[in-house]
């Protein structure tokens, strides 16, 4: 009912085919939209199912109340159109192929996680007649949140991307008018339904750079050898209210300080560098990249996304001109043209391949995660587990009881091997794959063949490391990941292929000998390399 808290949970298993909001029309002979007729202007229903869904979305969030989408099927379901309703109101969105599998079950068991509030109902105060049972439980969501900034005079809130809608206020003096980017235009913004890792992104822009820069070297110029005494700090206020699930009305302040430099200087110059963020500036690109892709039509991300990146390159790297062996970069920056580089490769630009809900469930992912699982979205996670040494008989403490852990290796086709197993995590996915060798020596069941005895027990704890390592990470993480297996040389094998770094010589130097094959991977796609050499290039000689 209005003005309560609520969820609404939708189970999606088909496209709407009636009504204001169908995707697709009931008669066989249509198909469902893909990316090209989205943007050539052949899905005449994507447009006012948009509208529909935007509606819809609106009065969920007048009515406080949060739209969570279980969308399950083979094929596609409108998810595109839909996922509006999501992002507006604070709720989850959930994909996958069947209402059987455990992304669908373990999702769904997630999103009412609950815990144990003793610590606080001790920090509330209870009315006399209020009894409270000492083991209460309450589920973790919230309901009805909204955040607002206030700022410092020299700082302007340009916007905000995340899955929040906004509540359009727009009569204080910390709002950017000329540099509007995401949601911009209020500082206020309803955030619906949030948990404890709910993330979102905020741009602020500095209102009056001139007068900054010129108290900046008045203060370099005349008070050198009191560094720091008379610089400039702005300030930030992020002030969040949310009902929680047991009914009570919560308000947190956070409060930080933002120290101002001038780039034109030396010491500002050095001040910016050692306080960037190099994981947390690919993430924000990321999804600066996404917020065009979804609010302009057909934008040119990939050169965008360069464009950005050279930018970055030639204001902070040294070199001399001409020379691209004198290329150098700051150490807080040597990593961030590495996360360019697969981000240009990853789902959330390349939408080749992908259906647009596939693409829509992505973006909507990325806004909502953390800097830790974001930079997994971009650039996965490659763990490697190898064939323990041999214990050495001699040492008493060699029980072969110790765990087998693994060691995170180079997305590089030469991390594969015959005698190795690898977990890859892109968030979405959680890969196993077997080398050859390890793939018979399971299939045989070595470790149960009395010709060897007990020498091979330690395999069956090599076989299970990584999978409960996998069971680790899906039991923390929302949506749950899909759990692929597979061999060498076999067809699933492709979900790690295409997220390596396609550069054949080294694979072919360390990969190959001993019957082993070589120059197995054949991409389009440039590698890393030869991708950081143009680079260097274009950086050496501006334009």
């Amino acid at each position: 009912s209005q003005g309560f808290n609520g969820r609404i949970i939708m189970f999606s298993g088909g496209a709407p085919t009636v009504g204001p909001g169908r995707v697709i029309e009931s008669s066989r002979a249509k198909h469902l939209r893909g990316h090209r007729d989205i943007i050539k202007g052949k899905a005449p229903l994507y447009e006012p199912a948009c509208k529909f869904y935007n509606e819809l979305s609106n009065r969920c969030v007048s009515n406080s109340h949060v739209m969570d989408i279980f969308a399950c099927a083979l094929d596609q379901l409108g998810i595109a159109e839909q996922r509006i309703l999501c992002d507006n109101t604070g709720g989850s969105l959930v994909l996958s192929d069947t209402f059987t599998t455990s992304v669908f079950e373990e999702s769904f068991n997630g999103l009412f996680y609950s815990y144990d509030i003793q610590q606080q109902l001790d920090d509330i105060k209870q009315d006399e007649d209020d009894e409270v049972d000492d083991t209460s439980s309450v589920l973790a969501m919230c309901f009805n949140g909204e955040i607002k900034i206030r700022t410092s005079r020299q700082i302007r809130v340009s916007g905000c991307i995340g899955a929040v809608s906004s509540m359009n206020e727009t009569n204080t003096n910390c709002i950017s008018t000329q540099n509007e980017i995401g949601l911009g235009g209020t500082s206020k913004w309803s955030i619906g339904g949030l948990f404890s890792n709910t993330t979102l992104s905020f741009i602020f822009d500095i209102a009056n750079m001139d007068n900054n820069n010129n108290n900046n070297n008045n203060d370099n110029n005349s008070n050198k050898g009191n560094k720091g005494k008379n610089d400039e700090y702005g300030y930030i206020q992020f002030i969040t209210t949310y009902t929680s699930s047991y009914n009570t009305l919560i308000t947190r302040v956070t409060t930080i300080g933002i120290q101002f430099a001038n780039p034109k200087t030396k010491i500002g110059l050095d001040t910016i560098i050692s306080g960037f963020d190099q994981e947390a500036a690919a993430v924000m690109l990321a999804r600066l990249a996404t917020y065009k892709a979804d609010n302009e039509f057909e934008p040119d991300l990939m050169r965008w996304v360069d464009n950005n990146l050279i930018k970055l390159v030639q204001k902070f790297c040294s070199y001399t001109r001409g020379d691209i062996n004198s290329f150098k970069l700051p150490r807080e920056f040597l990593l961030f043209p590495q996360f360019i580089y697969y981000l240009r490769r990853s789902q959330f630009i390349q939408v080749f391949n992908y259906s647009p809900d596939e693409t829509a469930f992505f973006r909507a992912s990325l806004i909502r995660e953390n800097v830790n699982n974001g930079l997994s979205m971009i650039q996965p996670l490659l763990h490697s587990y190898d064939i323990p040494p041999p214990i050495d008989d001699n040492d008493n403490n060699g029980t072969g009881d110790d765990e087998i852990y693994g060691e995170e290796v180079l997305l590089e086709l030469s991390s594969r091997h015959p005698e190795r197993i690898l977990l890859l995590d892109t968030f979405f996915h959680l890969v196993i794959w077997y080398g050859r060798k390890i793939a018979k020596w399971r299939n045989d069941k070595i470790w149960l063949n009395e010709e060897y005895g007990d020498d091979y027990l330690w395999f069956k704890k090599l076989l299970l490391a990584p999978k409960q390592e996998c069971i680790n990470r899906m039991s923390v993480r929302f949506p749950c990941p899909n759990l692929i297996e597979c061999d060498e040389n076999s067809g699933q094998q492709r979900f790690l292929i295409a997220k390596l770094n396609p550069d054949n010589t080294k694979a072919e130097q360390q990969y190959g000998g001993d019957e082993q094959t070589t120059g197995d991977v054949w991409s389009d796609d440039v590698s890393l390399k030869v991708f950081m050499d143009h680079l260097k290039k274009l950086a050496v000689n501006p334009q």
